[in-house]
């Protein structure tokens, strides 16, 4: 990380909330998500987003889901400017940075094409929207993301192990969003070619995970290793075969327990779980000296 930048996100963090709206969320509110500061959003049968004390220090939220493409959704009830090409010397604010702890549980889980987290136009935004700035995954590692109105500039962001907690900031100011991981700057988008794609919109803090599409199991059928599938009748856990081979005719008594193996015909299932987002510390400021 230069100088400068480093320089420009300390300013900001000691001279940012002069008569701007922040959002500190740490997650303290034993009644829950505070409702006056985020919006949940579900799909399918038993997407969740819930309050989490089980890992202390961490007070988290987990965003997580048990039956197939299922999504969990929390963004923001407030909106804030995301400008680096308007920003200048005739407007107030000037930058904008958001912060955030965070964790995967079973990243193979996770739909990489709709998964996104950072800022975001819309409130229904995915990966697959326009106007965002923040991060998303590609073949189950994470990469940096901006996005101008469908078009878009994706970069790697080194091999954070994404299952263990990290810190990511993404930083705006005037022509240039910046993208951290664990306070390293890992990627630069910047108004000069080829890299143009800064969106200047208004945004959410949003999160958003979907979970992994799979298809249900089929008797009497071949499956190559690595291949996964889920149950006829969904009960929150999908199956890996780690043995290749051709199923029975008839369904198997899936087990339950993460690890677990059924036989079923000549392939052998493997009990695995969903794909889950923990979120620890949230915050989210705008600048007025950069």
């Amino acid at each position: 990380m230069a100088i400068d930048e480093k320089g420009k996100l300390n300013q900001l963090i000691t001279m940012n909330s002069v008569g701007l709206p922040v959002l500190m969320e740490t997650w303290q509110r034993a009644a829950g998500i505070d409702p006056a500061l985020w919006n949940i959003g579900l799909a399918g049968t038993t997407g969740t987003v819930v309050r989490s004390e089980a890992e202390e220090p961490y007070q988290k939220v987990i965003l997580a889901g048990a039956a197939n493409a299922d999504v969990a959704r929390l963004y923001t009830t407030v909106k804030w400017q995301l400008a680096p090409d308007t920003w200048g010397l005739n407007t107030f604010q000037k930058a904008l940075v958001m912060e955030w702890e965070c964790k995967f549980a079973v990243v193979a889980a996770i739909e990489n094409t709709t998964f996104f987290m950072g800022l975001a136009a819309g409130a229904a935004a995915t990966r697959a929207a326009m106007n965002l700035a923040g991060f998303c995954l590609t073949a189950d590692a994470l990469n940096a993301l901006t996005d101008d109105g469908g078009a878009e500039t994706v970069s790697a962001v080194g091999a954070p192990v994404v299952t263990n907690w990290m810190k990511l900031t993404v930083l705006a100011y005037r022509g240039c969003i910046e993208f951290y991981v664990n306070e390293v700057m890992r990627a630069r988008h910047t108004t000069a070619a080829p890299d143009e794609n800064l969106p200047d919109v208004n945004v959410y803090g949003m999160f958003y995970l979907p979970q992994e599409a799979l298809a249900v199991w089929v008797g009497l059928t071949a499956y190559g290793l690595g291949v996964f599938v889920r149950p006829t009748v969904e009960n929150g856990f999908r199956y890996e075969a780690t043995t290749a081979g051709t199923t029975a005719a008839g369904e198997p008594a899936w087990p339950l327990v993460l690890g677990n193996t059924v036989v079923d015909g000549t392939v052998t299932w493997t009990c695995r779980a969903r794909g889950e987002l923990h979120l620890g510390d949230i915050n989210i400021r705008p600048g007025v000296i950069l």
